[in-house]
């Protein structure tokens, strides 16, 4: 069973770093408070990003053209923009969590048989093994799990 449109979407909107969400893809229409998580991330953001100073935050604020409700409202309570499609990374998430809930481990291990190596296998391989089916292609040129 693949993610629904609505579950990918909250999925973007909470997983997406900064830089993701001040990108335009992200309605800013909703400015408010920070709450204290918040305010915390706002604060470690701008030691790593200005050493501290607020007069070298309020400049990479102006070089990234965002202001202080902008920042606010995306980091507070972000929310997709309706009319862009969600990014490719999603449907690969939806496929990939799909294909493990479909198949067992041993029939993951079969069905990537030609890479895998039973008697050096890879750390988490059976964590990775549906991302890896997902995002290789057979002969055809055909994604795997289409």
């Amino acid at each position: 069973m693949e993610f629904s449109i609505q579950t990918l979407k909250r999925i973007v909107e909470n997983g997406s770093p900064l830089h993701e969400r001040l990108n335009g893809k992200f309605d800013r229409s909703q400015a408010s408070l920070l709450s204290k998580a918040n305010t915390k991330r706002l604060d470690t953001w701008s030691k790593l990003v200005a050493q501290n100073s607020s007069e070298l935050l309020q400049k990479r604020w102006q070089w990234d053209r965002v202001n202080a409700p902008d920042l606010f409202s995306v980091l507070e309570n972000p929310q997709w923009k309706q009319e862009i499609p969600l990014p490719i990374w999603s449907q690969v998430l939806s496929q990939a969590v799909d294909l493990a809930q479909n198949l067992n481990l041993a029939g993951l291990k079969e069905a990537a048989s030609d890479f895998l190596v039973a008697e050096a296998p890879f750390p988490f391989e059976e964590l990775l093994l549906p991302f890896i089916l997902v995002g290789s292609v057979d002969d055809a040129g055909q994604p795997w799990a289409s």
